[in-house]
């Protein structure tokens, strides 16, 4: 097997619903997971880096974190990094202990934050899937549509505005008048193709009398219509 038929194969068994006989779903569906490994790998080197900079400026705490980290009991270990004169010099300093108490209140209100939105972010998902799940249509385009708009969110999460994603948008924006106006167009063809119509049987005698039975020049019964006429009748 050559290596780019692993590769389809590959792709085909993470996205068993496209077809990716066509090659421009394919480098697209590559080009995608190139940007989201992109976008993850950045997101854990910022994340690496703050932990770096965390332990450089303080090389006690990653020697307790480290510790802990392999097994270490985190009192103990707490002990032997920052000794117990520092711990009692906290203990003793009230104005010390309100502001670790303070750092626990902040920390516990963001760790019961973050669980709201888990929780809210599930029942809203949830709620989300039983819509999309009522859109006729073909699930395969269905399931791609709801997948573009998710890499939407997680680009702008991460600050990132793809220009083909804002040229779709305006598109999609712009659809209900350009609809509009395309009905109002051929609508006004329609009726100046009617007035054309009518002016050209109008005009369409030869110039010859026409001999009617008593051997006068037939005339028509009715005066000649203006072209406002003409147009009011094309509605």
């Amino acid at each position: 097997m050559s290596r780019k038929d692993k590769m389809l194969e590959r792709m085909q068994a993470k996205y068993p619903e496209s077809n990716f006989e066509d090659e421009e779903v394919l480098y697209g569906r590559i080009s995608d997971d190139l940007d989201e490994l992109d976008e993850e790998l950045s997101s854990m080197r910022e994340r690496e880096k703050s932990f770096v900079d965390m332990f450089t400026g303080n090389p006690r705490s990653a020697e307790f974190l480290m510790a802990w980290k392999k097994g270490g009991d985190p009192m103990v270990e707490l002990v032997r990094a920052y000794g117990t004169d520092g711990l009692k010099e906290m203990i003793d300093d009230p104005a010390k202990l309100d502001e670790v108490a303070e750092a626990n209140k902040e920390y516990l209100a963001r760790v019961a934050k973050s669980r709201e939105l888990e929780e809210e972010y599930k029942a809203n998902l949830a709620k989300s899937m039983e819509d999309i799940a009522a859109i006729e249509g073909d699930d395969a385009k269905i399931d791609e549509a709801v997948e573009w708009l998710m890499r939407i969110g997680r680009d702008a999460i991460m600050g990132v505005v793809n220009p083909k994603d804002v040229q779709i948008a305006m598109k999609a924006l712009a659809y209900d008048t350009d609809v509009e106006t395309a009905a109002i167009e051929g609508e006004v063809r329609g009726r100046n193709a009617k007035i054309d119509e009518k002016l050209r049987k109008a005009s369409g005698g030869d110039g010859t009398a026409r001999l009617g039975g008593s051997g006068r020049i037939a005339t028509s019964q009715r005066a000649p219509q203006s072209i406002f006429d003409l147009a009011a009748e094309a509605r």
